[in-house]
């Protein structure tokens, strides 16, 4: 607000005009503050659902690759109880070959 206005309105209107002129002008500066607060809140709104969006895409994304690797796990843990399975065959079929061997070589003395 100019001074010479102020001046001007005090010599007019008096203390209470002019208190009335800043109180007025005191409101209209709170409505421009509060329409850009709410402009402000608005972005922000629109931001935060943005971005609640990309971390749910996020989480489904972490949901579908943990559940890949725990399924590459299981059969893993299958390929190795195959041949854990199959070493003990063998070694039960060595074994049975050692002792045949043991029986050959325990004939011919």
């Amino acid at each position: 607000m100019d001074t010479s206005v102020l001046i001007e309105s005090w010599s007019t209107l008096g203390v209470t005009g002019v208190m009335a002129l800043l109180f007025g002008f005191m409101i209209a500066n709170i409505i421009k503050s509060q329409n850009t607060q709410n402009q402000t809140l608005n972005e922000l709104a629109t931001s935060q659902a943005k971005a609640e969006e990309t971390i749910d895409n996020l989480e489904s994304i972490l949901l579908k690759l943990l559940s890949r690797m725990d399924k590459s796990d299981d059969r893993l843990a299958t390929r190795f109880d195959n041949l854990v399975k199959e070493t003990n065959d063998m070694d039960n079929q060595l074994s049975e070959i050692k002792g045949v061997i043991s029986r050959l070589n325990g004939n011919n003395r």
